[in-house]
């Protein structure tokens, strides 16, 4: 993690957020805002977004790095507007990734770890983003949200165009199924 710091404060400075550094991972702040890696009792690590003093749990995971990098990955949207780009929004979750829907949340599992997403306005979307950022690094993380076409993280991703976007925001509102 030290060696992603001068990244992570990049990224904070980015959003207008201050950086610091819990005992899970980074967090990040505004006056009204905070974003954090929380253990919870379980023993496993939820993604907490504390906004005007009011908490949601957007994920748990099985690692506090998988709770970090999901916290990255909600960052990354507004650079990219700021960038004039289009969201990322890949169809599928990456290669050896699985994902179920439950009635309340999202599970997806790999070799590596568990994440379930129940928080945030489309938690299927976040967790197909999520896998294909879950095992990478932060400077690849940021690198991929600054490409036009999402490289290198997103080489073999097949997206939703403009009018499938749509379509996608529709039926993730729905809870539907879009494969």
């Amino acid at each position: 993690m030290d060696d992603a710091i001068p990244l992570l404060k990049t990224i904070a400075a980015a959003h207008g957020m201050q950086l610091g550094l819990g005992p899970y991972g980074p967090s990040f702040s505004t006056a009204e805002t905070d974003y954090n890696v929380e253990k919870n009792v379980a023993g496993s690590y939820d993604f907490v977004d504390w906004e005007r003093g009011s908490r949601t749990v957007r994920a748990t995971f099985s690692a506090p790095e998988f709770a970090a990098t999901a916290i990255l990955v909600s960052l990354m949207a507004a650079p990219r507007r700021k960038l004039g780009l289009q969201p990322l929004r890949p169809l599928q979750p990456a290669d050896g990734f699985t994902m179920e829907r439950l009635p309340t949340e999202v599970q997806l599992s790999w070799p590596a770890g568990w994440a379930s997403f129940r928080g945030g306005i489309r938690p299927a979307e976040d967790a197909i983003l999520f896998s294909w950022h879950a095992t990478a690094d932060t400077a690849d993380v940021w690198a991929s949200n600054q490409d036009s076409m999402g490289f290198p993280l997103f080489e073999r991703a097949e997206f939703a165009t403009t009018a499938r976007a749509q379509a996608w925001d529709d039926s993730m509102a729905r809870g539907t199924d879009h494969a």
